[in-house]
Parts: structure tokens; C-alpha cells; sequence
């Protein structure tokens, strides 16, 4: 199948890099993914060992942004009541030294008392070691996630 929107080859390409199987159908295209866990949390724990002189702040500048975009940061889609994460990481110099847990940890509690949330959301690899970070900070599975996709 010819996919003409950058978007969808990029995500394509990342899905494949990730580990999905890519079958293309012809009329349309099938990616099967590891079941990812839907897991929600209405407070927030602090980390057993939280990065306490870690600074959190929101980004200002351009710099910041373009650092964000590489690491891919952000992460509050924000709907009904719901906060939702997106792509938490740390850059590999920095890691082991408690600041996803703390940056996670700050993020939720910014996200239910200053954004208007009451429900944090998170979709992870249950087999992924950040899994049992988070449910250590409090997120709990709520529900299996299995998608797909037909464009028109």
C-alpha cells in the first residue's frame, strides 16, 4: 500500500523500529504491537527516593523546546478531566538518578492541581522496567489497549 502522509510512514517506520510486525494488506495496513496497559491514577505517590535538587520547571525559550522535542517530553493532552502522558524519558547521561519518578511525580500533581485534572493517564509495555515505576507512583492497570486504524 502507497501511505502518501509523512506522518503515517514515520509512524510506521517508528512501529517497525519498536518492535511491531507491519503487514501491508494491500487496501490497508496491519501493525500488531505488544498489548500496551492503560494505567490511571487520581493522586500521585512522591518516589521512594525522589531527585530532590533536581530543578522542575515549565520550558521557556527555544532552546528548551528543541531539547524537548528531542527527547520527547511533553506530555499533557488534557480532555474531560483526563491528563494524559506522553513519552517520558531522560536522556541516557542522566538516568538511574530518580528524575523520571520525580519528573512524573511533579508533572501529575501540576497536571490535578493547576490543569483542572482528575484522572492521569498513562499507556505502557507492562514489560517494560518503567511500568513498575509508575505503579509505584501511584498508577494502577485500568485496562488493556489493542488499537487499529482504517483511513477512509
Amino acid at each position: 500500500m502507497d501511505v502518501v502522509c509523512i506522518g503515517y510512514r514515520t509512524d510506521l517506520v517508528i512501529r517497525r523500529a519498536e518492535g511491531s510486525q507491519v503487514t501491508d494488506c494491500g487496501d490497508h495496513i496491519v501493525v500488531r504491537t505488544e498489548r500496551n496497559v492503560v494505567l490511571t491514577a487520581s493522586s500521585v505517590i512522591q518516589p521512594r527516593l525522589p531527585r530532590l535538587a533536581a530543578t522542575v520547571r515549565q520550558l521557556a525559550g527555544d532552546d528548551d523546546w528543541r531539547q524537548s522535542g528531542e527527547l520527547r517530553l511533553a506530555w499533557c493532552r488534557r480532555a474531560r478531566g483526563l491528563a494524559r502522558y506522553q513519552d517520558v524519558e531522560t536522556h541516557p547521561e542522566f538516568r538511574r538518578q530518580a528524575l523520571a519518578g520525580t519528573l512524573v511525580g511533579h508533572a501529575g500533581r501540576y497536571g490535578l492541581a493547576d490543569l483542572g485534572a482528575v484522572r492521569l493517564v498513562m499507556v505502557a509495555d507492562p514489560d517494560y522496567h518503567a511500568f513498575r515505576l509508575y505503579e509505584s507512583l501511584g498508577f494502577r492497570r485500568t485496562e488493556d489497549q489493542v488499537g487499529f486504524e482504517q483511513t477512509p
